[in-house]
C-alpha cells in the first residue's frame, strides 16, 4: 500500500534531465519576454517637431537636436553635452559613451531606437555630435515623442591634484559612471 507522502517523495526525488530543465527555463523566459516592453516614460521627452531645434536635459548630459523625417525614418542630428556642474571636477574625459535616441508614443513606450558609441577621448568643448536614424513607426494617436538615454564612464585625463597616490596609474582610481536608459516594464 502506498501513502501520499511516499508517492510524493518518489515523484520528486528522481533527477530531472538537463534538456527538461533547459526547456522549462526557455519557456519561462519566453513568457516573461512576451509580457515586457521597453519604456522611456521616466526620461525627459518632447513631441517630435520636424526640423525644429529642441533641447532635453538629463541628470548628467544635455541634448540639443533636430529631428527631420527622411522617407521611412527620422534623422536625429544633435549634440550631447556633459553637464559639468553635475560631474566630479576631475572628470574631463570619457572612457566610454553611448547615446541612444528613442522614438516613443504618448505613454513613453519605445517604438524604435538608435544608438551611437564614442571612443575614449577628452570631453570636446562643444559636446559630442551625433547623427541617429530612427525608423518611423505610426502610433494609434499619431503623436510621437523623442527621448534620449546614455551610458557614460567619465575619467580624468591625468591624476587629480591631491590624489592619495600621485605616482600611481589611473586604472580604476577615478571613475564616474552615469546611466539613464529606457527600462523593461510589464
Amino acid at each position: 500500500m502506498f501513502s501520499r507522502t511516499s508517492i510524493w517523495k518518489e515523484s520528486f526525488s528522481r533527477p530531472v534531465s538537463r534538456p527538461v530543465i533547459l526547456a522549462l527555463a526557455l519557456l519561462a523566459l519566453c513568457a516573461l519576454a512576451g509580457c515586457s516592453r521597453l519604456s522611456a516614460a521616466h526620461l525627459q521627452s518632447k513631441p517630435l517637431a520636424s526640423g525644429a531645434t529642441e533641447k532635453l536635459a538629463a541628470k548628467f548630459l544635455r541634448f540639443e537636436y533636430t529631428a527631420t523625417r527622411s522617407g521611412a525614418q527620422y534623422e536625429v542630428l544633435g549634440t550631447a553635452q556633459p553637464i559639468r556642474e553635475s560631474l566630479p571636477a576631475w572628470a574631463d574625459s570619457v572612457d566610454a559613451l553611448n547615446v541612444t535616441a528613442y522614438l516613443c508614443d504618448e505613454h513613453g513606450r519605445v517604438l524604435s531606437k538608435a544608438s551611437t558609441a564614442f571612443a575614449p577621448q577628452p570631453i570636446p568643448q562643444g559636446g559630442f555630435p551625433f547623427k541617429l536614424l530612427l525608423p518611423s513607426v505610426e502610433t494609434p494617436s499619431g503623436a510621437a515623442y523623442v527621448s534620449f538615454g546614455y551610458r557614460a564612464t567619465f575619467v580624468p585625463s591625468r591624476t587629480p591634484a591631491g590624489s592619495p597616490n600621485p605616482g600611481a596609474g589611473l586604472s580604476g582610481q577615478y571613475v564616474f559612471f552615469a546611466s539613464e536608459q529606457a527600462a523593461l516594464t510589464n
